[in-house]
């Protein structure tokens, strides 16, 4: 049985969407592949199985190759693939509503209105010819990737926006079972909070990298230092950590139509075969099955049963 729930069209070859207006870099690369899906639902897995095929995801993911080593496993399921300037560009969206990626309704609510929908293009305009370029085509070691994208949740509700610059864009949407959702969701917050108690203080040089990467977080500091009140969220329960898992992957669901391209797969269904996995994935990113690279992305998925893999045909 096939690993995917969903996949149509299968990706054909990329066409150039053009080389005017202000990302006209990214118009004269072929349609990005976008990774969608709730936080923690195998995102991660999944981009750091692109990358082994050769797929351009995030320019941290090219320094942290070491001898061709796969990273930790910690690296594999904490955010990883998780490109910055992606990532700050879709918080600085929902920022506008005062709405973030766990608290998101504000701006579900507003983001259709067309005042508000057309200062968030002109915001992804304005990333796609400054920062997206700087802090992510730049980085890439040769003249340009010939396969590329992102991965980052947020994407799942800002995806609108994204397709008004990348229309041509095929999405691939990882899901998981909302449960082992929620679960991650609550080790990860515990293992957060752990870390936070025990870890040693910043040197200046890592407080200046976090202000840059989070500036959220920045915000709420300088408004303590000023004296000004920042609202403290109650924990979040299992009923609302089930509830924006549902928001999430109904979001992604409305794409299931994306000409495209749109393919819907199970995070379960990668570990139980993980080679299988690899081959619809690669199909549906355009890599060249013959280049060698489907086991090198196998071998990335965390099979934690016990079971061999089976050998790729």
């Amino acid at each position: 049985m096939s690993p995917s729930s969903t996949a149509i069209p299968k990706h054909t070859n990329p066409v150039p969407q053009g080389s005017n207006g202000p990302n006209a870099r990214f118009n004269r690369l072929s349609p990005p592949l976008i990774v969608i899906g709730m936080h923690r639902s195998g995102t991660s897995m999944v981009v750091g199985m692109l990358h082994k095929l050769g797929v351009y995801m995030d320019p941290e993911m090219l320094d942290s190759e070491v001898s061709g080593q796969l990273q930790s496993e910690r690296s594999r399921t904490d955010g990883y693939g998780e490109a910055v300037a992606f990532r700050l560009a879709n918080e600085a969206v929902m920022r506008r509503a005062n709405a973030d990626w766990q608290y998101p309704e504000q701006f579900l609510e507003r983001r259709d209105l067309p005042a508000f929908a057309k200062g968030c293009n002109q915001l992804l305009n304005i990333a796609a010819s400054t920062s997206l370029q700087s802090d992510y085509l730049d980085k890439y070691p040769g003249r340009a990737p010939q396969l590329w994208g992102w991965k980052d949740p947020r994407t799942s509700l800002t995806l609108p926006y994204w397709l008004k610059l990348f229309p041509e864009a095929r999405l691939l949407h990882v899901r998981r079972d909302p449960e082992a959702v929620i679960k991650s969701l609550q080790k990860r917050d515990i293992e957060v909070a752990a870390a936070a108690a025990q870890a040693p203080l910043p040197s200046s040089l890592e407080r200046l990298r976090n202000a840059l990467t989070h500036p959220a977080v920045l915000a709420d500091a300088v408004k303590r230092r000023l004296g000004i009140p920042v609202a403290v969220r109650a924990p979040m329960k299992h009923s609302d950590w089930l509830h924006l898992t549902e928001i999430y992957v109904d979001e992604c669901l409305k794409y299931v139509g994306h000409l495209p391209g749109y393919l819907e797969i199970n995070y379960e269904a990668i570990l139980r075969d993980p080679n299988g996995s690899t081959r619809l994935i690669a199909e549906f990113a355009g890599v060249d099955l013959a280049s060698g690279k489907l086991d090198k992305a196998a071998s990335f998925v965390m099979v934690d049963r016990g079971a061999p893999r089976q050998p790729t045909p």
